[in-house]
């Protein structure tokens, strides 16, 4: 489609420094209503474009008209407007918006409390996303946790562990292998399933895995056998897996869509999120603190485990987080509410794909795959170099506190590793405090970050020989560890969590955050595989290239999502969804808010035209889409007292006969009358008749013989301004107005 022209003169208002009301058609019909929209004149009126895709103004280029006034450069002025638009395409335009849906899901801003309270304010902060928040602080909690139990299990167990007596050795690997795999298969199923069934429902199934994962877990490692020990371990950490994998899709994207949905938190979105998500490096912290905590209660600070004690210990921080878990399904089924904002914009986006493109629901996944790809394989590509050098560097931290410390017990290395999770869990709070500052942003973070982390492997891996060779040396390479996990936590591992939730819109977030926390997971198993048959240093050499590469990737892909609001994204894409992308203006495109590719490739910055966005909202304030029929909605007065009207396919329709045979003429959300065609595509083949065909429009091969049977099935009304129907339209239009 070209353009969406206004050929209706009988619908301008006159600007703002006309008289009478705005919205009042003047004096003197559709000639002078055109006359007192545009300087050209009545003639001129009819023929201009509503919509244009030309480039920007700002540019050097001719300003763009838009009902007659000018609009160029980066404001509008007193622009003040109803365009002379075709009902049809003022409908189209209007179920772009996304005002409606936007005020679905605002919450009203609360009264300040009357009296400070300082300790429950603060209570009432800490509780807005370290309760969200569970979630990750329980799959960190197991998921860590498998590097520090290890010398527990090779204690309990040394016939599975050690010696491979009554265990393979490649059984006791699996116990890495499985939860990861048991993941991905979680991000897949629960991102898509969130996406379908609502981010409740699926926090309060992923939840209840998780509590029978926990629960199994703390009775693994009761069996007599060793054995049998380490199979239903593994069939624990499996199932406990599959439902942490899709709290990654279903956290995430409900932490970004509870801060869109307070007014008071917009501004704060990423801080909000990624404080949500510390809750993984609170989980990671406390994991290392119970154990620490169980050993020197059972006295097991010297240089060898007992095999029973070890058990116990075991059993004990197994025990700890399923009631943790508990508590979260408690919670989560007594408490937690649905997101409106997913509410709402998936209704609308599955009304738009179902009702005005007449496509099934994967239209909407098919659209924003076509148009947003590269920012997936930015963000699964991100996330797997970060997984690989993270989870990797996780799964054998034993293994490296034993290499920077050759000679300390088993306390003492897990005094380190409480340490090391200690640092890494203020690394966080720091991503928290910056993500939303415009200087700094999702962007800069994260390739920062994984540029910091390129040197400090290179230099890990380089000075190896130089760093295990004296007592110095270790200090060293214990600090450089150190700051490797900080600046992970304050750049990667945050932001691959949040921009994954926040440069998709909403109607499909979860499903293409979980593909990307899969590819993720991925990245962390090829790590966990190639570390198990290479030496130390050659993993830090390993984990240094794959940090590079996240730096370039980061750079060149990932749009940079700070101070972008999500309404705005989705309203995007509700311009995809309809194929009229190429008439989208606003900020989503704006070059601050898009990847060195979506600029210099795609050149999507060359649409970004303020004034003309700033006209598009004010023609879609004035005619907001209400698509679905509200539960107190009455139908407005018939246009004939014979025919009752009934709510269908997003408007109000006259059923029945009379009135010179218009019962099948319908109202819209406004009460305005249109007909099918005029906001349903034709489903031609060829690209040129993609364009939605205008109301009263002939649509192709109808020619004369079309006309006579409209003309003969309602009554006549086969132009545009004629017969009863255009009668009754502007009749219904000056009542609005």
């Amino acid at each position: 489609m070209s353009q969406l022209t206004s050929p209706f003169a009988q619908y301008a208002v006159a600007s703002s420094s006309g008289t009478g009301s705005p919205r009042t058609p003047p004096p003197g019909g559709a000639a002078a209503a055109a006359a007192a929209a545009s300087p050209a004149g009545p003639a001129g009126a009819a023929d201009k474009p509503l919509l244009s895709a030309a480039p920007s103004t700002r540019g050097g280029a001719a300003p763009t008209t838009l009902g007659g006034t000018t609009i160029g450069g980066t404001t509008i002025g007193s622009l003040s407007i109803l365009s002379t638009i075709d009902v049809g395409d003022l409908h189209r335009l209007s179920r772009m918006s996304s005002f409606s849906t936007v005020a679905r899901y605002t919450k009203p801003k609360p009264p300040p409390p009357p009296v400070p309270r300082p300790l429950a304010a603060w209570l009432g902060w800490w509780a807005a996303w370290a309760l969200p928040g569970l979630g990750m602080f329980c799959e960190a909690y197991i998921l860590f946790s498998i590097g520090l139990v290890k010398p527990l299990l090779a204690a309990a167990a040394p016939s599975c562990f050690v010696t491979f007596e009554t265990c393979t050795e490649a059984e006791t690997h699996l116990v890495n292998y499985i939860p990861i795999a048991a993941r991905i298969v979680g991000m897949l199923l629960f991102g898509t399933s969130s996406d379908v069934m609502g981010r409740a429902w699926a926090s309060r199934i992923v939840a209840s895995i998780m509590l029978g994962g926990a629960l199994l877990l703390v009775f693994a490692p009761l069996l007599p056998s060793a054995p049998a020990f380490v199979k239903f371990y593994l069939a624990a950490q499996t199932i406990y897996g599959f439902g942490v994998g899709g709290e990654y899709p279903v956290a995430s994207a409900s932490a970004a869509e509870r801060s869109q949905s307070d007014p008071a938190l917009r501004q704060h979105r990423g801080q909000q999120v990624a404080l949500t998500f510390s809750q993984q490096g609170a989980g990671n912290f406390a994991n290392a603190c119970v154990i620490l905590a169980l050993m020197a209660a059972y006295g097991q600070t010297g240089g060898q485990l007992d095999a029973a004690a070890s058990r116990d210990l075991v059993v004990l921080q197994a025990a700890f987080i399923a009631g943790v878990s508990l508590f979260l399904v408690a919670w989560r089924f007594l408490v937690l509410r649905e997101s409106e904002v997913w509410r709402a914009e998936r209704e609308d986006a599955v009304d738009i794909a179902a009702n005005v493109e007449h496509r099934k629901t994967h239209h909407l996944y098919s659209a924003a795959l076509r148009w947003l790809g590269p920012r997936l394989a930015v963000t699964s590509g991100a996330w797997v170099c970060n997984d690989f050098a993270f989870y990797g560097n996780r799964l054998f931290l034993s293994t490296f506190i034993a290499a920077m410390y050759p000679k300390a017990t088993p306390f003492e290395r897990m005094r380190w590793s409480a340490l090391n999770s200690g640092v890494a869990y203020v690394g966080y709070f720091v991503a928290a405090a910056l993500m939303d500052r415009p200087w700094w942003g999702r962007r800069r973070m994260q390739s920062f970050g994984f540029f910091m982390l390129f040197l400090l492997f290179l230099t890990v891996g380089a000075g190896y020989p130089a760093l295990t060779a004296s007592t110095a040396g270790y200090r060293a390479f214990q600090a450089l560890y150190f700051l490797s996990s900080f600046f992970n936590q304050a750049g990667p591992n945050s932001t691959t969590w949040l921009v994954a939730a926040e440069v998709f819109p909403t109607d499909v977030r979860a499903t293409f955050q979980g593909v990307s926390a899969a590819w993720g997971k991925a990245g962390a198993l090829a790590a966990d595989v190639l570390f198990a048959y290479v030496s130390v240093r050659t993993s830090f050499f390993l984990s240094a290239a794959f940090g590079l590469l996240g730096c370039l990737l980061t750079l060149l892909l990932l749009p940079d999502t700070t101070g972008l609001p999500l309404d705005e994204l989705d309203r995007m894409h509700k311009y995809m969804l309809t194929g009229h992308f190429e008439y989208y203006h606003g900020d989503a495109v704006r070059p601050q808010h898009l990847s060195l590719f979506e600029r210099f490739v795609l050149k999507w910055h060359a649409r970004y035209d303020p004034a003309l966005d700033a006209a598009h909202k004010e023609i879609q304030s004035l005619a907001p889409s209400v698509h679905r029929k509200p539960a107190d909605a009455a139908p407005p007065p018939a246009p004939w007292p014979s025919a009752p009207l009934t709510w269908s396919d997003g408007g109000w329709s006259a059923a029945g006969g009379g009135g010179g045979g218009e019962g099948g003429a319908a109202l819209d959300a406004l009460g305005r009358g249109v007909t099918g065609p005029s906001w349903a595509p034709s489903y031609r083949s060829n690209a040129a008749s993609r364009r939605l065909p205008a109301t009263g429009e002939e649509g192709e091969g109808e020619g004369e013989e079309g006309a006579a049977a409209a003309a003969a099935a309602g009554g006549g009304a086969a132009s545009r301004g004629g017969g009863p129907r255009g009668s009754i339209r502007r009749e219904r239009m000056e009542e609005i107005d």
